[in-house]
């Protein structure tokens, strides 16, 4: 191979890695390539259109500067146009943001003032209490996630000469010091087994507990979901206050000098009737007072019932579902009375009267003539 031959290649390879601008760069374009590239990129380059030296407007057949730049100019005050409405429609978005931005820093600052008033306010209040008094309550209906621990160093709740009436958080402790002994049941006009459920849900209460508003609270609530409604609590320290009651159901019990009266009035909650039926506190079975229906219209009577008691959340509904079922089933017009205490007296007819209860609802039954 000859030296002019070497040069030759060695020349072409240095060309072929050399990378060179646009010729039309100074029209605006950008672009670097390799040299072998430059012919093929050129063809196709959006620069090298020409443009009018006056308006630089893109140069067409019977070119008027005058007319292009009338057209740029139009074009141009559209978009300007279309900028400004945008610009008015943001504007009034953003007065409008600032408004509701005042009015929530307005409601922000009336909020503000109240909750320093109430903060003041219940911080008073607290500071009449001792520290011990200052527990979580727990949630109605619900178990404390932690019972409370008893304690046996509590002082003497009212020595001698202190008159000063005790806390709550007193009252509890020296009454959890006796959840372990035999309760003190001083009247008792109620079933054994209703006495033990009553005892068992006190219990239950003192120990998880150390609010006496929700002690009494969840004593009633179980007890109606347990016994039926409606009970009623009073609690008293040592042998202060009386109470009179003429209740059918009626329970004392003491915790040391902390009383407990519970007892059940005469007012029958349906809806929580309802409740017991479905979930089977109360056993599907009527009970009789006075009959002269056969056994399977008896049989009848009960199934409907219960069926219209798990139904039904109020007495007038409940007594309808039991007439219709008695039109559709047996000839004639039926008649039934539901209600909570006293006694209807009616005339009856062969094997078309019945007087029962269910828990504390009480329903008459018969067949007009």
């Amino acid at each position: 191979m000859e030296y002019n031959e070497i040069q030759s290649i060695l020349l072409n390879n240095l060309l072929g890695k050399m990378r060179i601008t646009c010729n039309f760069r100074d029209r605006g374009c950008p672009v670097v390539m390799p040299l072998e590239s430059l012919r093929q990129h050129t063809d196709k380059c959006p620069f090298s259109i020409r443009l009018c030296n006056k308006c630089f407007c893109l140069c067409k057949i019977n070119h008027n500067c005058v007319e292009e730049l009338m057209a740029l100019n139009k074009k141009e005050s559209e978009r300007y146009e279309e900028l400004m409405r945008e610009k008015h429609s943001s504007d009034k978005m953003r007065d409008q943001l600032m408004d509701e931005n005042m009015a929530l820093k307005k409601e922000m600052q009336e909020l503000r003032k109240n909750f320093e008033k109430i903060t003041h306010k219940y911080t008073k209040q607290l500071e009449t209490f001792s520290p011990n008094e200052l527990g979580k309550p727990k949630p109605f209906g619900l178990a404390a996630p932690h019972p409370l621990v008893r304690t046996n160093s509590t002082q003497s709740l009212r020595e001698a000469g202190d008159m000063r009436p005790p806390s709550i958080y007193e009252m509890l402790s020296e009454a959890r010091k006796h959840l372990n002994q035999r309760v003190s049941v001083t009247e008792c006009n109620t079933t054994e087994e209703a006495a033990n459920k009553v005892v068992d849900c006190v219990k239950n209460e003192i120990r998880n507990n150390n609010n006496m508003y929700y002690i009494c609270q969840n004593i009633v609530y179980k007890l109606d979901l347990e016994l039926g409604s409606s009970w009623c609590v009073i609690t008293n320290w040592n042998k202060q206050g009386h109470n009179y009651t003429n209740s059918s159901c009626y329970v004392k019990l003491k915790f040391g000098k902390l009383t407990f009266k519970i007892y059940r009035t005469k007012f029958l909650d349906v809806p929580l009737l309802r409740r017991r039926v479905r979930d089977g506190k109360i056993v599907a079975k009527i009970q009789i007072f006075d009959t002269d229906m056969s056994d399977s219209m008896i049989k009848f009577v009960e199934t409907v019932t219960f069926v219209a008691l798990r139904k039904h959340k109020t007495m007038r509904l409940i007594a309808g579902e039991v007439k219709s079922k008695m039109d559709a089933e047996y000839s004639g017009q039926w008649n039934c009375f539901a209600h909570n205490f006293g006694d209807y007296c009616v005339n009856k007819k062969e094997k078309t009267f019945i007087s029962f209860d269910v828990d504390e609802l009480k329903i008459t039954l018969f067949q007009a003539n």
